[in-house]
């Protein structure tokens, strides 16, 4: 035993500092993983909150659109690709409750004609360099040419009779005023990024930024931050231990328990949280080119350039390459996932 050992005149002094440092590691790791354990106090607000709410976030978003109410949708990372789960799950009943328009802040309004023509006639065939001769700096990622054609195939399976979903781009010098046209027609949902959110806002109503009668519902979706999970991973901790049906649920920041943790991400109306596992989005070799340099360096305002006029295209590759590595690399290091 421990205390034996050094009990006996014949212990060496090796032995006791080996077992020492031992001792001090494992106290080290302890502290440590208790450091990335949520409270026990907050597990159980939140395993309460979720025990009395069975909404799911399309259900929750729902009760808060009736009369003509549009929803904006803020994504605070470009490199995460499973917002575009998110967005693909509400399709439906976003479609259901009268909705139209889907203005999406990664594709260019100067590619209109060739996103109406291609997500709206499944039998029109337009090639992938047809597709992506036009300045829609985000289609490097495959996630967003994957979205194009569900939004494609969603489309071709209604009847004659409904109304197919128009994509708007909101990329390049029209894409604000493009935003509050939808919003004035009502019943809109826009896929915008902080910066072109901000933009937005800036319209003569900060509270209302169309003029329309009924403000913009506004959407945020749960993830990791910068640097770390919020909250010291107590959504990623609980919902790992609930049915799957309580994996995705939408929260007011204002109600409790929410209220009660600071937050330090966009403000937002409601948070949606669902199941799908955090992951970067996978990249287009070679994609931005001269021609669609200017729509990268517009849209992704974290490459931060000091002169993007004598910047290559080769070297945005570069850099968006290395950003999508350094996220992946993050989101391996996220704790419960």
């Amino acid at each position: 035993m421990p205390c034996e050992i050094f009990k006996q005149q014949s212990c060496s002094r090796p032995l006791k500092l080996k077992f020492i440092s031992i001792f001090f590691l494992f106290l080290l790791i302890s502290c440590r993983a208790e450091d990335n354990t949520p409270a026990r106090s907050t597990v159980k607000l939140l395993n309460k909150y979720l025990d009395s709410t069975h909404l799911s976030p399309a259900d929750k978003i729902a009760l808060e659109i009736g009369g003509g109410r549009s929803v904006i949708l803020v994504q605070e990372n470009p490199l995460r690709s499973d917002t575009m789960e998110l967005v693909q799950a509400l399709v439906p009943m976003l479609h259901s409750m009268g909705f139209r328009q889907l203005g999406m802040y990664q594709f260019s309004s100067g590619g209109q004609m060739y996103l109406d023509r291609y997500s709206q006639d499944l039998n029109v065939l337009i090639t992938n360099e047809e597709l992506f001769s036009f300045p829609l700096a985000a289609l490097y990622f495959k996630e967003y040419r994957d979205f194009l054609n569900y939004i494609r195939r969603f489309n071709a399976l209604l009847e004659e009779h409904e109304t197919a979903f128009e994509i708007i781009g909101l990329g390049g010098s029209e894409g604000v005023s493009r935003a509050l046209d939808i919003l004035d027609n009502g019943n809109g949902f826009l896929w915008l990024s902080p910066e072109m959110l901000a933009q937005v806002f800036k319209a003569p109503d900060s509270q209302n930024p169309s003029g329309n009668s009924i403000s913009p519902l506004i959407l945020r979706h749960y993830g990791p931050g910068e640097n770390a999970l919020l909250w010291n991973g107590l959504v990623e901790h609980v919902k790992a231990q609930r049915p799957l049906r309580d994996r995705s649920f939408a929260y007011k920041p204002d109600e409790l328990p929410f209220q009660l943790w600071q937050d330090t991400g966009i403000k937002a109306d409601l948070v949606v949280v669902t199941e799908f596992t955090y992951k970067a989005v996978h990249i287009m070799p070679k994609f931005i080119t001269e021609s669609t340099k200017e729509e990268a360096l517009n849209s992704y305002p974290s490459l931060n350039v000091r002169k993007p006029e004598k910047i290559s295209p080769r070297r945005i590759n570069r850099i968006i390459k290395r950003q999508v590595k350094h996220y992946e690399k993050f989101l391996s290091k996220v704790s419960w996932q």
